[in-house]
């Protein structure tokens, strides 16, 4: 017969697996209900599809950052995608080049107001594919808290 203190121990040790296999399985869930969330930013930013693709906007002052991965999140090479954004923000419109900036962004900066209903459309042209848009309104978020 084992004695008392062993069974305690051996009650303390199964109660620790039950817990790390717990919350192991907790952050497993986590990660996949992220995966399957496509609205869900990975950056900050705001999410919207293009095509066959999910582009996450992110706007810091003038600079204008483009996330682009697969509708899976799985990374699309950013160096082989030619991408710019139009830019309507007040009376005022302008065409901002965006350039790979490593991984699958690509970033451009340009002159423009941060005004409340300024709206952003992302244009991206795979190497031998067809044109996808995503339109975004990064200053709703906002001004809409």
């Amino acid at each position: 017969m084992a004695s008392k203190a062993v069974r305690w121990a051996a009650r303390v040790a199964a109660t620790c697996v039950a817990g790390v296999l717990g919350m192991s399985g907790a952050a497993v869930a986590g990660e996949a209900a992220a995966q399957a969330d496509p609205a869900r930013p990975s950056h900050g930013g705001e999410v919207q599809a293009a095509g066959k693709y999910r582009c996450e906007l992110v706007l810091l002052d003038n600079q204008i950052t483009v996330y682009v991965t697969e509708r899976d999140r799985s990374p699309v090479d950013a160096a082989v995608v030619d991408a710019s954004a139009h830019v309507q923000s007040g009376p005022e419109a302008v065409t901002v080049a965006l350039r790979p900036a490593g991984d699958n962004s690509v970033r451009g900066v340009g002159r423009f107001i941060l005004d409340p209903r300024m709206r952003i459309t992302v244009m991206l042209r795979p190497p031998g594919g067809e044109i996808a848009e995503a339109r975004f309104e990064p200053m709703r978020r906002v001004t809409s808290n």
